[in-house]
Parts: C-alpha cells; sequence; structure tokens
C-alpha cells in the first residue's frame, strides 16, 4: 500500500505514521492579584510565562515517547521533534528526534518500504 505524500508523526514505540499526538504542557501563568469589595482575591491574568513539555504520547498505541538526555538531565521531546515528511516513496526526518535516531528510522523506513532522504 503506497503511503499519501505528506507530513506525519512517527511513532518509535508502535512505529506507525500518524496525523495527531497528545502534548502535555506545564506553563506558568502570571496574575495580578488584587482584594476585591468584599474581601476575597480577585486575580487578573497578565501574561504567560515559559511552558514546558511534560510528556507526548501516541493516540495509536497510548504510549508515552522516550525522553532524551541532555549532559547530566534528562528531558522530554516535543511532538514536533517526531515529525516526518512522506515525498514520492521516501521518508524525510524533519523532527530533530528522527535527525539524531537515523539508524532508527532506516529501520522502520526498511518494513515501510520507503526510501530515507536526508537534508
Amino acid at each position: 500500500m503506497k503511503i499519501k505524500d505528506g507530513y506525519y508523526f512517527l511513532c518509535p514505540k508502535c512505529l506507525k505514521l500518524v496525523k495527531n499526538l497528545s502534548e502535555v504542557r506545564d506553563e506558568v501563568v502570571y496574575y495580578d492579584v488584587s482584594i476585591g469589595e468584599n474581601g476575597e482575591p480577585e486575580f487578573e491574568q497578565v501574561d504567560f510565562g515559559d511552558s514546558e513539555c511534560c510528556y507526548v504520547r501516541c493516540y495509536e498505541c497510548n504510549k508515552e515517547m522516550p525522553t532524551k538526555e541532555i549532559a547530566t538531565w534528562e528531558t522530554t521531546w516535543e511532538a514536533v521533534d517526531f515529525l516526518v515528511k512522506i515525498e514520492n516513496g521516501k521518508i524525510l526526518p524533519h523532527g530533530d528526534y528522527w535527525h539524531e535516531n537515523l539508524d532508527e528510522l532506516k529501520e522502520i523506513a526498511k518494513e515501510l518500504n520507503l526510501e530515507v532522504l536526508k537534508k
């Protein structure tokens, strides 16, 4: 079966090309807090701070994506890191995960009858 050209997320757990992943983020939100007329605090959102990806999960297999080690700590890949592009029977790694795990991508590509292209 020929895979339709386009952008996909490639799940390294179930090895499926999918159009949607679940990404859970932890965000910092800043509020101004004042005392209302009745003595209760009133909150007014004034800004968003940084956000951090907590985990990415595949809807097909319901498994969390792997984490990555950077120097002495572990962090989470974001959904965009699992992007690939399919074009004319070839798969092009688009996200950082697949650029860093090119050998794994080559093995998966064989199973999908695709050829790997590098940027």
